[in-house]
């Protein structure tokens, strides 16, 4: 395949270039149509205002004195989520006291040059609704129209322009379900505006057609801080409407904070009551408790029963330990001896202890008197029944001494019993009195920790802050989002030029017709000899210099360069067919001029006409005989073709014209006569130019093609099918026909190829003058 069927972006962008003008017009007019539709297009503007949310899992803010709480504290209640109160902003209840307090839901027009315009605060009046329910119930929608009359009265209409009467400002009027009146505002003297348009619309609707534009978003995921935006045709409004919005979100948190205190300060005072009553029930039942079962504090009251259990213990043993001993020293008091006794047995007994010091006395003297003297001495005796008495005493001392220890002992051991049995009870009564006592400090915790709430929340009810800090109030740069003039002019400068390019684009994919030379030789291999204009004259003469006579003489040069090929080419006659794909493609046109631009260099040119089917010379020579010609000579036996050549017909142009229509064409031009006929007339002329017929339509051209040097294929702009390309180039790789060469015929003049002349040629057909407007049409024509 040849390199020129490569895409060649330069070529694909000059199919386009050709048509600049119409796509300039196409960007100007899309230009001027942007300007008028955002000049008349209603412009939205965004006012922001930004807040800080105290919410405690970010860096918000807290009250002074919600520093000093507990987590439970209702101080805390500052601390909220930023993403509930995102959704609490922007709350159908906050937005709707927004519309309610500004009355937004009452829109004031004016007339404008195109439409009507918002004069929201440019009003001279309003409308004030004199039943202060109906503005927040009210359901229907109403439009009036209140035309000025004077300083003191206006016309009311409907919405049909129906008249509903003429009212006096500031008197209350009932129209529609309505009751109102048109109230003067500060601007009423001022104002020019005479007729003013009021849409009432139910704060149910506005307020979702408000919330709809309302956007609050968080900058950053790290910061409480949150940024409010809302949009509208009003920058002012926009003003008003956010500014208000976070007024009535900074009053909704305090007042639903302060009823939140309120109501646990209720319930603190009720909570106070219960815990006081139970408080003193359980401590009366605590008090009941110890002085019935005798007790003061349950761990002394252990130590002590211990402490006497140990006493009584210690006695009895003690007791025990005495009566052993002295019931031991009596067991040998029991006879008639006369024996030291123990005095120490009995220490507690201090009369016992001196009789019993006294008689071992009295037995030392006794021993000492006994010695050296008779028993039967009177005071021997005497003295021994004195002691016997005396150590009877003491063994009645010591009996008795006996029973008084086990009294003793029964008594200790009844103590010793009882301090037992409370020992016993003690765990059961320790119990008792710590659960008493735990309950009782439980609820003296809950008391006092009641008592600190309810303080707390006495002093939070006058230190109640909003949720929110006002960092920004609204702010408008007054410069409108939407129509947004940079990018409505890039799309109408997109789409101007877009669309042009498309619709061209279009037709020259679904143009199947040859409009220029690249469309030949990106297809065909064979050389191009040149484009011919349009002409107005079928006979191009030899001092025209207009650009179809110099499209010719461009061909003939091409021409000549392609015979330069042929063998012996200076001394041999050059035969040069003529040829087409289908009729009216201009082939009889070229050769008839081609044979006149040949005969201007001096040479000698013989044209005929071999389209036997369908002849046209007599079109462009109408002084030659059409009659006479080849088909006489092929039919006459013997006859010259000197006979039938018509000679000097025009600028020493010889003529063999095609004669009379035969019935039998093919088997007519298979005649051997035909190659005797170019042997002899290739020795006369210098040229002979053959106006053959159209090779797709039949077979003649085929069959004379071996006498021809050249062929010259014709195509027409415009006209012949891109698809007779490939005919011409299976024609050549078959062979059927030789050396053939390409030219476009009818080529306006308006498109040059690198020549510097414009192209054309109407077929047959007739030029009259072009008006003005014929001309500034055809700038803009497509094909």
């Amino acid at each position: 395949m040849n390199t020129n069927d490569k895409f060649n972006f330069k070529i694909k962008i000059e199919k386009y270039f050709k048509y600049w003008k119409w796509i300039v017009f196409s960007v100007l007019l899309s230009l001027s149509v942007a300007y008028v539709y955002q000049r008349y297009l209603t412009r939205i503007y965004k006012v922001s205002s930004t807040i800080l949310i105290n919410d405690y899992r970010r860096a918000g803010f807290n009250s002074e004195i919600s520093a000093f709480t507990d987590k439970f504290s209702v101080y805390n209640q500052n601390r909220v989520s930023i993403d509930n109160e995102k959704e609490f902003i922007k709350s159908r209840e906050n937005v709707g006291e927004v519309i309610e307090d500004l009355h937004l839901n009452i829109t004031y027009y004016s007339d404008g040059n195109v439409k009507s315009e918002d004069i929201y605060k440019k009003s001279p009046i309003r409308l004030v609704f004199t039943d202060s329910i109906r503005n927040s119930e009210q359901e229907g929608y109403g439009f009036f129209e209140v035309d000025k009359k004077d300083d003191y009265h206006f016309q009311l209409l409907d919405s049909e322009k129906k008249t509903l009467g003429v009212f006096p400002y500031n008197d209350p009027i009932e129209v529609g379900g309505f009751k109102f009146s048109i109230q003067k505002e500060a601007e009423f003297l001022s104002s020019k505006l005479a007729t003013i348009y009021i849409q009432i619309e139910p704060v149910r609707n506005a307020v979702e057609r408000f919330r709809d534009r309302i956007i609050i978003d968080n900058p950053g995921e790290e910061t409480s801080v949150c940024e409010i935006t809302f949009t509208d045709r009003s920058p002012e409004r926009a003003i008003d409407f956010v500014n208000q919005l976070v007024k009535v979100y900074e009053k909704s948190t305090i007042l639903d904070k302060k009823r939140q205190i309120k109501n646990t300060y209720d319930f603190v005072n009720e909570r106070l009551a219960d815990v006081d009553n139970v408080l003193s029930n359980t401590e009366t039942s605590d008090e009941s408790y110890k002085r019935l079962n005798d007790i003061v504090d349950v761990d002394l009251e252990s130590g002590l029963s211990l402490s006497k259990r140990e006493e009584f213990s210690n006695k009895m043993n003690e007791n025990k330990t005495t009566i052993y001993l002295v019931e031991s020293v009596l067991k040998e008091m029991y006879n008639d001896q006369l024996d030291y006794i123990p005095s120490n047995i009995v220490p507690t007994n201090q009369i016992l202890m001196g009789q019993m010091i006294k008689y071992n006395e009295d037995i030392s003297d006794f021993n000492k008197f006994s010695n050296g003297t008779f028993k039967t001495h009177p005071d021997l005796i005497e003295k021994r029944e004195k002691l016997i008495a005396q150590k009877k005493s003491i063994i009645d001392g010591l009996n008795n001494f006996i029973k008084k220890l086990q009294q003793e002992n029964d008594y200790y051991a009844q103590k010793y019993h009882i301090v037992l049995n409370k020992i016993g009870r003690l765990p059961n009564q320790e119990k008792e009195v710590t659960r008493s006592q735990r309950k009782i400090g439980v609820i003296s915790e809950t008391y006092k920790y009641l008592m600190n709430k309810k303080e707390e929340t006495a002093i939070s009810l006058y230190s109640v802050s909003a949720n929110s800090k006002v960092i920004e109030k609204a702010f408008c740069s007054f410069i409108p989002i939407y129509p947004s003039k940079k990018i409505i002019y890039l799309v109408a400068f997109v789409l101007g030029l877009f669309i042009p390019i498309l619709i061209i684009y279009c037709l020259i994919l679904l143009d199947t017709k040859i409009n220029n030379k690249k469309d030949v030789i990106n297809k065909l291999s064979l050389p191009y000899l040149g484009d011919i204009s349009v002409s107005k004259s079928k006979i191009i003469h030899a001092m025209d210099r207009d650009t179809v006579a110099e499209s010719f003489r461009i061909v003939r040069a091409n021409l000549e360069y392609v015979l330069k090929t042929l063998p012996n080419h200076a001394n041999k006659c050059k035969k040069i067919f003529i040829t087409s794909t289908v009729p009216k493609e201009g082939k009889t046109f070229v050769g008839v001029n081609l044979a006149l631009s040949f005969a201007q260099i001096n040479k000698k040119v013989l044209l005929i006409g071999m389209d036997i089917r369908n002849p046209k010379f007599e079109e462009y020579l109408p002084t030659i005989n059409a009659q006479m010609g080849l088909t006489n000579y092929l039919f006459q036996e013997g006859a010259s073709i000197d006979q039938f050549i018509q000679e000097d017909v025009i600028n020493n142009i010889s003529v063999l014209a095609s004669g009379m229509i035969p019935p039998n064409p093919t088997e007519l031009l298979l005649n051997k006569k035909i190659e005797e006929l170019f042997h002899d007339l290739e020795k006369k002329y210098d040229y002979i130019i053959v106006d053959t017929a159209p090779v797709s339509l039949v077979s003649d051209t085929i069959l004379i093609s071996k006498y021809a040097d050249a062929f010259v294929y014709v195509l027409r702009h415009n006209y012949s099918e891109k698809k007779y390309l490939d005919e011409i180039e299976e024609l050549q790789r078959e062979n059927k026909l030789s050396n053939v060469s390409v030219l476009i015929n009818d080529v306006p003049t308006n498109k040059g190829y690198g020549y510097g002349y414009g192209y054309g040629y109407g077929y047959g057909a007739s030029h009259s003058k072009s008006s003005f407007w014929d001309k500034w049409f055809a700038k803009f024509k497509f094909i």
